[in-house]
């Protein structure tokens, strides 16, 4: 915990280092204070079959979703929510012929009393 799916379309892949960007993840929400970096578990899921908009090819998006343990305010997960989207924002690069890259970004709750993790 926390957990981050970064989902993408396969149109963004060549011009984008997404374990860099998840590292970087890594390092901007441990850098609030509120997790360790040890802590964090990432994945970057290419999707070859996708649709965004008409279909139109010319559109691509990237998703994230970051699960944290409940109980956090709303005030928090904005404040995460905000800095996650402008370090996308930044680091997501369009590739040529792709006119409109839509980014996302979502907080959700990761079930505190049923969320269990071993370390072997």
């Amino acid at each position: 915990m926390p957990h981050i799916n970064l989902e993408y379309s396969e149109n963004l892949e060549t011009e984008n280092n997404y374990e860099d960007m998840l590292i970087g993840m890594h390092w901007l929400l441990a850098d609030t204070g509120l997790f360790k970096i040890e802590d964090f578990k990432s994945r970057a899921v290419k999707h070859k079959k996708f649709c965004v908009g008409d279909n139109s090819g010319e559109r691509a998006f990237a998703a994230c979703n970051v699960s944290i343990l409940s109980g956090r305010d709303d005030q928090t997960k904005i404040m995460l929510s905000e800095k996650i989207i402008r370090y996308l924002a930044d680091k997501i690069n369009k590739p040529e012929g792709v006119y409109e890259v839509n980014i996302t970004v979502q907080i959700s709750e990761l079930h505190k009393p049923s969320y269990k993790k071993i370390t072997k």
